[in-house]
């Protein structure tokens, strides 16, 4: 692990094992604090914990990685390869975890630093990620679980993924309320496999989801199906985030990678240009998100280029940029306390950086 604490980052950076960029300016509050070179596999997935201690990475051999924020050490590991039995573990068939989300703290569970886990194998898992157990486990037959989210509370998760069904699950019990599958009068169901599915964090009721099939539906649990749908999007990662009224959705296309929906009368309200380091159209967008708080800042991850940025919400103007990576980003992810920003690559490396907007 290196420590870069005190370099400020230019517009465009350079991480190590990164190719440096073209631009000299400053970023304004936004330093390389370190990068997490310990990950032996892919980097799939990334979330900071609710109480900004940890950060758990997900990784394309089912393993999952678990980091101290304060030391940038590697503090945990769960679902690791039995590295005394090579020959079991080399018959074994290990498959990516692809979504991750930390159990919120609000909810009636007094039990903390719980991870949840979705799999390409279709395994929800409960992981207790302090003690290094995993507390419970179900399989959706039939399915490789792209995405999963939780409610506010914690009351509720709900995922998506290769079967193109939407499953609501009652946390506590790990029963499922309702599967979305079938149209609804007015709108159709997915019809190609799901790659984000997102609780609206004011009203629970309302589940938002994208994939292969150019739309996002607005799931309405009381109505059991869609009851509003954007035609357009191509989703292909974790790429939908909602601040108040405002859908931010994350392109796999270089026509609109970044767009920004009113959802009171889904319309969309801008559409954000992305050019690469050479100035040709750049995103296929993989990961996209608000910053947190008030949503000043989208910081999104595009396969084109292998490129991360940062936008001005407000101006649409670029304010960070790491570029020339040898491979994709897949996964970012900004904290709590809008503090830390980071991303992981399919190269093994996670970079994480301080914001201070």
């Amino acid at each position: 692990m290196e420590n870069y604490a005190e370099e400020v980052l230019p517009v465009t950076a350079a991480l190590p094992e990164m190719k440096r960029g073209m631009s000299e300016r400053k970023v304004r509050n936004l330093t390389h604090k370190f990068t997490l070179e310990e990950s032996k596999q892919s980097i799939t997935s990334i979330k900071f914990d609710p109480g900004n201690k940890y950060m758990a990475a997900g990784l394309c051999d089912g393993s999952i990685e678990i980091y101290n924020l304060f030391t940038g050490e590697l503090s945990y590991e769960l679902n690791k390869p039995d590295e005394q039995d090579m020959f079991s573990t080399f018959l074994e068939i290990r498959y990516p975890i692809t979504s991750m989300r930390w159990r919120p703290q609000r909810g009636l569970s007094k039990t903390q630093n719980m991870l949840v886990t979705g799999g390409a194998d279709g395994y929800v898992k409960y992981w207790h990620t302090t003690s290094g157990k995993l507390i419970h486990s179900f399989k959706e037959e039939g399915n490789g679980i792209y995405c999963i989210d939780y409610n506010y509370d914690g009351t509720r998760l709900v995922t998506g993924g290769v079967d193109k069904k939407i499953r609501l699950y009652d946390d506590a019990a790990k029963d499922i309320i309702h599967t979305f599958q079938d149209n609804s009068e007015d709108y159709l169901a997915h019809y190609n496999r799901i790659f984000c599915v997102k609780f609206d964090p004011i009203d629970d009721r309302l589940i938002y989801s994208g994939g292969w099939d150019n739309m996002i539906n607005v799931n309405d649990t009381r109505e059991k199906g869609p009851v509003s749908q954007i035609i357009g999007p191509y989703l292909s990662g974790d790429t939908l985030d909602v601040y108040k009224t405002q859908l931010l959705v994350g392109n796999y296309n270089t026509e609109n990678p970044l767009e920004v929906y009113d959802l009171r009368k889904l319309e969309r309200l801008k559409s954000i240009e992305w050019k690469t380091e050479e100035g040709k159209e750049g995103g296929k967008v993989l990961g996209a998100m608000f910053s947190k708080s008030d949503a000043d800042a989208i910081i999104a991850c595009g396969s084109v280029g292998n490129e991360f940025k940062i936008f001005d919400s407000s101006t649409e103007n670029v304010i960070a940029s790491v570029t020339g990576g040898k491979k994709p980003i897949y996964s970012i992810d900004v904290s709590e306390s809008n503090s830390l920003i980071a991303f992981g690559t399919s190269d093994c490396l996670i970079n994480v950086l301080e914001y201070n907007n």
